[in-house]
């Protein structure tokens, strides 16, 4: 759309008086075939008045100006033309909404660029009602200004030859409206002579409009006009007796501005302009071959923004595209609102609108159509982006602005035309006449605006082609090329066009480490005094820390695994005999052990880990941090190796790390009683159940447990707040690291018993007996059957409901909308910026963008068709896979961490949890987890767990440097806080200089950022996190339920070697 200005300037429409002194060029014509013909000119036709225009509201004086007289063209010749040397012709038609503009020297001076040997052709054509109302009848089909437009190509295609122009070499441009315009005669199907050789499109496309007509107007108008009647003839015909003025006039004040192209219906002996909707047409045959320029400004709506102080309407740009009262756009303008405003929405910062409303009026349609001419195989394609500010600027000099940071709509018409009213360029602006006049003409010239190298034009501009990446070149005070401008709100825009033009189970990433720690039991020194406690079970002796500082009560048994279905629940531990001695936390249940890849591990492992401040007391009771560990519920244990307690335990509060089953033992999941599946997460329940009635004995308030995790032991958490909880109120606040209910599917590997058995020699296909078979196996032969065969699906699953069995899970926590547990309670969330780097690494460079979306979406679905490209658009843009690994860094971590754990901050907002803090870890240093583990010392951001080396004492890490001992005391005291208080940052301090702001359902999505230095923002990644927004909204009836790691060939991946936490 032509932006309206607010400023008004003292510049009349003139009638130009041309200086006779030079020899007047005579050349002679033959009439072309206009609507209605012009009659053959009585002697010469002296053409030295551009002052024509057709009937409208001019736009400098907004005054009622022009007649019907006005289908005029101006040829601009140099010299050197002749028919013996003819010069490639430049068209240029005028833009201003398809309501007002003329062709004349006041705007479209051709000094700058005749002077490069070409020929300049500015055209007028009717404009507002006179133009373009669309009736669907035969006597006013629609179109007129459009068949204006062709009209004066048809004219000059005879004629151009006679004023030394060739007729095969004619290129059509223009600006806004009349860019519109030039893709409309792409689009246009011509069975007549070629027209046109080659086309440039500035700030404007057939994507920019609408086409719906407004088919009552002539009754609308002829009514205000008190000419009452409902028989359209009679309207049309008392119209054309009116003055237009007086029409155009009543079309101003009626408010009527849907005078815009329309797609036709076909009459006989009617030459049709448009008889199908440009925006879904998908290829153009007129294009073939043809070179095009295309192109927007960076800042195209600053002006109209700016004009609406600060509040930009979403909803009535949305109306504009798309019908919003229908079901299926429920929400979107929410998203776009989000998607550009952030949770600041709306407030003194242009910038969001101006993108929002450039994107949707201009540069989202030149993609589109950009996209559309590579495909209907166009010769070459040159993209530009017009961001210069200086004196010319075309709209910033109408409103007298000299401090602008980038280039309005319409600002780049002041270097391609010599406008009467503005001074002579300044050496600043001279430089951008002389290359953007050379660029153009080298173009109509030769179809190459950079034909070779200089110093006034010292880049190539690279065409873009199927197979090329989207090449721009940067038009500001120096020249630069790039590719993909705008690639993230391009791509959200794909998403937002693709769904509503008719109306996830996230994959669980593993990382690659192997390190040769071993799994160790400690020598508990005895020196010390051990403390004794009485438990339900019976006595606990625990031992001191080796520094005395706090008291360690470790392999605490919580239940018992059935030897006779070791598959299924758990049953209680028997009392104790006598004192249990609490020394041991080398207890793992059976797995393939992270660190050597070797089995390890036994079925008496449902232990729990209890580490007391000595000023704990029955009468002093502490708060109470519960850790569940991480590790893709297929291995993992709560020993002091990874979580030792010291950081934690320094700060008052009790901390408890627990063991849970994991792989076929923890998450074998059948729909039959006896294995019903969710061992692990019950194995849990009954730690926490344990901890409710045993903690208080421990000096810990059974009131104040707080349970924490990261990555499998965050989506565990989040498990335990979507679970219905039925007793008592077991969890007081929560701490998600990582990892949400939203990163896991739960869709169960049913025959895995069979298949696990059959690998074995145990061939049957009778489940019962399988599993008695397999309840006869050394776990560990198991697990090693279950890395062999690959089978990676034994994660959480929804359960089937039986009775007398305890269900965990019996809805699926992906379409769980509230959660009633979590009503008032405080939560910290967050994750690592950089999550997957170790597994993107471990590709080299080379991330299949397919089979992740295959883990997750029906890809051969129809609907889907197309989707993986979008992906890749997005985070790859044009270059494609490549040496870069932040795209696919940024794409998985999206997938598996970033993106689940915004989604469940959304659910815990809506449910009313009390307050919500968000995090965004990004430091790196000597305790960053799995960097540390792969002797990574140069990272610049953090991978998936890199933050537990500042939470636990790493056994096998040396003593904090200066600057990790800041993140760990920070960390492990706003942790601590929040485990005392709900709050992080209860009073603002040296060490925590910032308060830490929770998110509510009235406010931003604010977020601290660790790093060297604690920072404060809101809503991070938020334009990813929009684009997930339409990808798991569209897509969500092609979800699929199956593991997060893909199998190929029947072997593992790349998981062998791939640790997550």
């Amino acid at each position: 759309m032509y932006t309206r200005t607010l400023a008004v300037l003292a510049i009349f429409i003139l009638k130009y008086v041309i200086a006779q002194d030079a020899q007047d060029p005579i050349v002679t014509t033959t009439q072309g075939q206009p609507s209605v013909p012009h009659p053959e000119f009585d002697g010469i036709f002296d053409a030295n008045d551009d002052s024509h225009i057709c009937p409208q509201i001019e736009e400098f004086n907004r005054t009622l100006a022009g007649d019907l007289d006005c289908l005029r063209l101006n040829i601009f010749v140099p010299p050197t033309a002749s028919p013996t040397n003819k010069l490639p012709v430049l068209v240029w038609i005028f833009g201003g909404r398809f309501e007002l503009g003329f062709y004349g020297r006041l705007l479209y001076g051709p000094k700058f660029l005749v002077r490069h040997d070409i020929i300049l052709v500015t055209i007028n054509y009717r404009v507002g009602p006179y133009g373009f109302m669309c009736l669907n009848i035969p006597e006013v089909p629609g179109n007129q200004g459009l068949k204006d437009q062709l009209m004066a190509l048809r004219w000059l295609h005879e004629n151009i030859e006679a004023f030394g122009g060739d007729p095969d070499k004619m290129t059509i441009s223009g600006n806004s409206a009349g860019s519109m315009s030039v893709d409309l005669h792409l689009v246009r199907q011509n069975d007549g002579p070629k027209l046109i050789d080659k086309a440039i499109l500035q700030s404007g496309t057939s994507f920019s409009l609408n086409y719906e007509p407004l088919l009552d107007a002539p009754l609308i108008i002829s009514d205000y006009l008190e000419f009452s009647t409902y028989n359209m003839t009679q309207a049309l015909n008392y119209l054309a007796s009116v003055d237009p003025l007086i029409v155009i006039e009543a079309v101003n004040t009626l408010g009527i501005n849907g005078f815009r192209p329309c797609v036709e219906m076909e009459f006989d002996g009617i030459e049709a302009f448009l008889l199908n909707n440009p925006t879904s047409t998908t290829l153009l045959p007129s294009v073939k071959d043809m070179p095009i320029i295309i192109g927007f400004n960076n800042d195209e709506a600053f002006s109209a923004v700016a004009a609406l102080g600060y509040i930009y309407p979403v909803d009535e740009v949305l109306s504009g595209r798309f019908n919003i009262t229908h079901g299926d756009f429920e929400g979107m303008e929410d998203i776009v609102k989000h998607f550009f405003y952030g949770d600041e929405v709306l407030d003194e910062d242009f910038q969001p609108g101006v993108d929002l409303s450039s994107d949707i009026s201009f540069i989202y349609p030149s993609i589109r159509s950009l996209k559309r001419f590579v495909e209907s195989e166009a010769e070459k394609v040159y993209l530009y982006m017009f961001s210069y500010s200086g004196g010319r600027n075309f709209i910033q000099h109408r409103n007298n602005v000299t401090d602008a940071s980038g280039a309005w709509h319409a600002d780049e018409i002041g270097y391609l035309f010599d406008i009467s009213y503005m001074d002579e360029p300044t050496l600043e602006d001279q430089l951008i006449v002389d290359r953007m006049t050379t660029m153009w003409a080298n173009f109509v010239k030769s179809g190459d605006p950079t034909l070779v190298e200089s110093e006034l034009l010292p880049y190539k501009w690279q065409p873009i082609t199927k197979d090329s990446p989207r090449h721009f070149l940067g038009i500001d005070t120096e020249l630069s090329v790039g590719t993909s401008p705008y690639n993230e709100r391009m791509s959200f825009w794909d998403f937002f066009f693709e769904i509503n033009a008719v109306s996830f189970t996230n994959m669980y990433t593993r990382t690659l480490v192997v390190l040769p720690i071993f799994i160790l039991k400690y020598v508990i020194a005895q020196d010390a005094q051990a403390p004794i406690v009485t438990t339900t079970q019976g006595q606990v002796r625990g031992v001191p820390a080796s520094d005395g500082a706090y008291s360690m009560f470790m392999g605490i048994p919580y239940a018992k695994v059935d030897e006779k279905n070791p598959f299924g629940p758990s049953v209680p531990y028997p009392d104790f005999e006598g004192i249990f001695e609490a020394n041991d936390d080398s207890h793992i249940c059976p797995q393939m052990e992270e660190f050597n890849r070797t089995l390890a591990g036994d079925l008496d492992c449902l232990r729990l880990n209890i580490f007391v401040p000595p000023t704990a007391s029955p009468s002093n009771k502490l708060p109470v941090l519960v850790w569940i560990f991480g590790g893709r519920f297929e291995l993992g244990f709560y020993g002091r190796l990874l979580y030792g307690p010291k950081f934690l335990v320094g700060h008052d509060i009790i901390l408890v790390t627990i063991n849970y089953r994991v792989g076929p033992y923890g998450f074998m999941c059948l729909n039959i009683p006896e294995v019903p599946g969710n061992q692990g997460l019950k194995d849990q329940l009954a730690a926490l159940r344990w901890l409710h009635e045993n903690i208080e004995a421990f000096g810990g308030d059974p009131d104040k447990m707080t349970i924490s995790g990261n990555s499998a032991g965050s989506m565990s958490v989040d498990l335990h707040l979507v679970r219905q909880n039925e007793g008592p109120k077991l969890i007081d606040k929560a701490i998600l690291q990582s990892g949400t209910s939203f990163s896991v599917n739960y869709q169960p590997l049913l025959e895995a018993p069979l298949i696990i058995s059959d690998y074995l020699e145990f061939s049957t296909n009778n489940m019962t007996q399988a599993l008695n078979y397999l309840a006869s196996v050394d776990p560990l032969i198991v697990i090693e059957a279950v890395n062999t065969l690959g089978i990676n699906r034994f994660r959480p699953c929804v359960e089937m409901e039986f009775d007398g069995i305890e269900a965990f899970l019996l809805n699926n926590p992906t379409s769980t909308t509230l959660l009633p547990s979590v009503k008032d309670m405080p939560i910290i969330i967050g994750f690592n910026n950089d999550e997957s780097f170790i597994t993107i690494a471990s590709l080299g460079f080379n991330y299949p963008v397919e089979e992740v979306l295959a883990g997750t979406f029906n890809t051969t679905h129809r609907d889907f068709e197309g989707m993986e490209d979008i992906v890749r658009h997005f985070f790859y843009g044009d270059e494609g896979l490549n040496e870069d690994l932040q795209p696919g860094v940024d794409l998985s971590s999206d997938m598996s961490f970033i993106y689940p754990s915004i989604r469940s901050l959304k659910r815990f907002v809506e449910s009313e949890a009390e307050k919500v803090y968000l995090y965004m870890f990004s430091y790196s240093g000597g305790r960053n987890f799995i960097q540390h583990r792969n002797n990574v010392t140069d990272a610049s951001g953090a991978w998936h767990a890199d933050e537990l080396g500042y939470l636990f004492d790493i056994s096998y890490m040396e003593e904090p440097t200066p600057e990790d001992q800041l993140i760990v005391d920070r960390m492990t005291t706003m942790w601590a806080n929040f485990v005392k208080s709900g709050d992080p940052t209860p009073v603002e301090s040296e060490l925590l200089p910032y308060k830490w702001q929770p998110i509510t359902k009235d406010s931003p999505r604010h977020f601290l950022g660790i790093d060297t230095e604690l920072s404060v923002g809101t809503s991070p990644y938020n334009e990813r996190m929009s684009f997930w927004d339409f990808f798991f909204e569209i897509n969500g009836h092609l979800q699929l339920a199956l593991g997060s790691v893909y199998i190929v060939e029947g072997k593992r991946w790349f998981i062998d070697n791939f640790m997550t936490y």
